[in-house]
């Protein structure tokens, strides 16, 4: 089954945001609060050596090149979402935009590969995503991933199916393999966190957490059953220098599949410290949030953000040309007083950014790109 929202993962051109964070909370008219729900995993274990489950499955099979792929339109569940712009900020559309060559040439490449081709699970947009540690590059496209040699670009392993991190775990994280697929390098604990979502009830988050820095070897595996359908999900890491605030981030975005209505996206915070030694975890879950699109702010590095600051989520208003940001303040010893932000602090770019919604055109070609300026694209770093 593939599910029927857009999950952005194909060549686009849309907003991008790298930023740091700030904590002051903007005079915005109240939205109503939302309050803290705590769920525990409901499954969790540690896996065999993902090699020895490989060597057993077999690569993933294969698509022919020219079967028919699924295709997935955008859908835009948000009225506004196709770009009702302030008219002070659609002035500002021409200011400053290239629309020809340069002529000046891209900084060349360390290394260069191919990746995975797309013929190996025939569903187009691909939902791309990928993340690099000091040896490794993992590239998963939506039900299967491959593992790469960062220095050599040589394939190690794969491609394989997407599900096969849970294979013998039990429950739809191992019978099901629904794709919109999670790669992320935990580069503080050194560690790969690997997930992807279950789109039918019960509705689920699946977590894999590397013991080592070894992706073939073994893994903390969770299930995490979700009250809705959480659509698009994006993760991200945060730790403080304390470890008070230690999580696992993750943006869903909820949705009644039939008949079909947005409910708002979910900021999560998943119980990180605990998921790194393989113990009963839990999740804190603030739902009906209007920001589809937003995005877990994830820690790049090896520095943790300074003690007690609380997780930041981040949205783009592409109306107004400003950044929303939210607080979640965790309280692991008491998961339900946990607290998010009533107000999100809201921050005008230094100069607008105007979002485009009109088709990009290519060199040497007449095909165009998609574009998608009405959201954030992961990671927001």
């Amino acid at each position: 089954m593939k599910h029927w929202t857009r999950s952005v993962g194909h060549t686009l051109l849309a907003t991008t945001a790298m930023m740091l964070c700030t904590t002051a909370l903007a005079a915005d008219a109240a939205p109503k609060a939302v309050t803290a729900e705590v769920f525990q995993s409901v499954r969790m274990d540690e896996s065999r050596p993902l090699r020895d489950i490989l060597a057993e499955a077999g690569p993933a099979p294969v698509v022919p090149v020219n079967s028919n792929p699924t295709e997935i339109p955008n859908i835009f569940p948000k009225s506004g979402q196709g770009g009702e712009v302030l008219p002070e900020v659609r002035a500002a559309a021409g200011l400053g935009v290239q629309r020809t060559p340069s002529g000046n040439p891209a900084p060349s490449t360390i290394v260069s590969f191919n990746g995975s081709n797309g013929a190996e699970n025939g569903s187009i947009p691909p939902d791309t995503n990928g993340d690099v540690s000091p040896a490794h590059y993992i590239q998963w496209v939506n039900t299967t991933w491959s593992i790469f040699n960062k220095t050599t670009g040589a394939r190690i392993s794969g491609p394989n199916q997407g599900n096969s991190f849970w294979a013998g775990f039990g429950g739809p994280c191992q019978t099901r393999n629904n794709g919109d697929p999670i790669v992320l390098w935990d580069d503080q604990a050194q560690r790969w966190v690997m997930s992807q979502f279950i789109t039918s009830s019960p509705f689920a988050q699946c977590f894999a957490i590397s013991t080592t820095s070894d992706p073939l070897g073994t893994y903390y595996r969770y299930q995490f059953t979700l009250p809705q359908f959480g659509d698009y999900p994006h993760i991200g890491v945060w730790t403080d220098a304390e470890q008070t605030q230690d999580s696992y981030l993750l943006v869903t975005h909820d949705f009644i599949l039939s008949p079909q209505q947005f409910l708002g996206a979910a900021f999560i915070a998943v119980e990180r410290d605990k998921m790194l030694q393989g113990l009963p975890a839990q999740i804190v879950r603030f739902a009906g949030i209007d920001a589809f699109g937003a995005l877990p702010v994830h820690l790049e590095g090896q520095e943790p953000v300074a003690a007690g600051s609380c997780p930041v989520f981040l949205h783009f208003d592409f109306s107004t040309s400003e950044y929303l940001l939210w607080d979640l303040c965790i309280n692991w010893s008491a998961p339900t007083a946990s607290t998010l932000s009533t107000n999100p602090a809201r921050l005008q770019a230094r100069t607008p950014f105007v979002s485009r919604f009109d088709d990009v055109s290519q060199l040497g070609t007449t095909s165009q790109l998609d574009s998608f300026g009405s959201n954030l694209m992961y990671r927001a770093s």
